[in-house]
């Protein structure tokens, strides 16, 4: 919510209408109905298995578009700019967008940047524009595109008949911060032994 300063000019133009300083509480209610929304995702894959390994993926995301909804944002981020300027370079920006000339970048993070090695592996996005208003939650788009990855991946390794752990393991490069969570991970839960009855790992 501290992404997008509205209310800060909401409190402005109250006060100067009173002529007193204000402060100004949007409750929970109004905030969940009238502010900026999540953007709804929908996303497509497609993955490639050959002999029990998986070859590749292919991606398609659908949502919304966060930078598409930013015009306001980006012309107060642009203050010592000429007017004229600084308009031309964000209607030419936000016409690559709006024509999918270039992915949006929020809709495609933690897709476009996995760090699986899938050998073969296309993104492609295309933006959904709706009236609603939509802004960025602390992790953007991998809050979303996480599950989505993840999901998808173990549903490969189902395909594959293979062990979650272990493939993922083959996919991440030796050095990265994923493989090390992951060898972390693998020894505190005993990952390699049975679980209790009636307990399951994941």
């Amino acid at each position: 919510r501290r992404a997008v300063s509205d209310v800060c000019a909401q409190a402005a133009l109250i006060s100067a209408r009173v002529k007193r300083p204000v402060k100004l509480i949007w409750s929970r209610e109004s905030d969940m109905t009238q502010a900026f929304y999540r953007p709804v995702y929908a996303i497509k894959a497609e993955g490639a298995i050959s002999e029990g390994k998986i070859k590749g993926a292919r991606m398609h995301c659908m949502s919304q578009s966060i930078t598409l909804s930013s015009k306001d944002t980006m012309v107060a981020a642009m203050p010592g700019i000429p007017g004229p300027i600084r308009n031309m370079f964000i209607e030419s920006m936000l016409a690559v967008f709006s024509t999918n000339s270039f992915g949006d970048l929020f809709a495609t993070e933690g897709l476009k940047n996995t760090p699986y090695k899938w050998g073969n592996f296309e993104l492609t996005a295309s933006p959904v524009q709706t009236k609603l208003p939509v802004s960025s939650f602390r992790s953007v788009g991998n809050s979303v595109t996480g599950f989505a990855m993840e999901s998808f991946f173990d549903e490969c390794v189902v395909a594959a008949k293979g062990e979650p752990m272990a493939m993922r393991k083959a996919m991440l490069p030796p050095a990265s911060r994923q493989m090390k969570v992951l060898e972390v991970l693998e020894k505190m839960s005993g990952w390699g032994t049975a679980p209790p009855q009636g307990v399951g790992r994941g």
